[in-house]
């Protein structure tokens, strides 16, 4: 008989040291651990399907985040400017024309002014083909001053003649 009460006084013995580890840990942990998540139990896919259909809900997941993105910033951009207006009441008149001696020219030769990166474009493409001319004419005088000229047979000028009309594939033997 001493022997189950010896076992039940043990157990008894080791349940309470068993609880009051259990008690210091929790006590650890929540001195360590302060922050308690707020969950929002009430949230429901409800919600969800009252807002939008499926459709809906599909078609918002499957449109590229980039779309969404430029779309926000486009709204915020357009709001600021909203803002800018009610906080900045002067508006210049830009619309008029300012007596400027470019704007004289213009009138006098009847014609409208291109951009400026229009007729900078021009301009270099004007440049370009004057350079290419000169190295052209650089060239065919070069080859006009060279004492050496090559003696080409008549058979060769023939042949010459006769593959040059016709199209690679022809020319061209297996």
């Amino acid at each position: 008989m001493k022997n189950k009460h010896e076992s039940k006084y043990k157990k008894e013995k080791s349940n309470e040291k068993f609880e009051k580890l259990k008690e210091e840990i929790q006590e650890k942990f929540h001195v360590e651990h302060t922050f308690k998540p707020k969950i929002n139990y009430n949230f429901s896919r409800k919600d969800r399907q009252q807002r939008e259909s499926k459709e809906e809900y599909y078609k918002k997941l499957s449109t590229p985040k980039t779309i969404e993105i430029t779309k926000r910033l486009r709204e915020k951009e357009h709001i600021d400017n909203l803002k800018m207006k009610e906080e900045c009441p002067f508006r210049p008149n830009t619309h008029y024309r300012n007596n400027n001696f470019d704007d004289d020219y213009y009138d006098n030769k009847k014609i409208k002014p291109d951009k400026v990166t229009n007729r900078l474009h021009k301009l270099a493409e004007q440049l370009k083909e004057k350079r290419e001319k000169m190295k052209r004419e650089h060239q065919e005088n070069e080859f006009a001053n060279y004492s050496f000229a090559p003696n080409i047979d008549e058979y060769s000028k023939k042949l010459v003649m006769k593959y040059q009309n016709k199209p690679i594939h022809e020319r061209v033997k297996n």
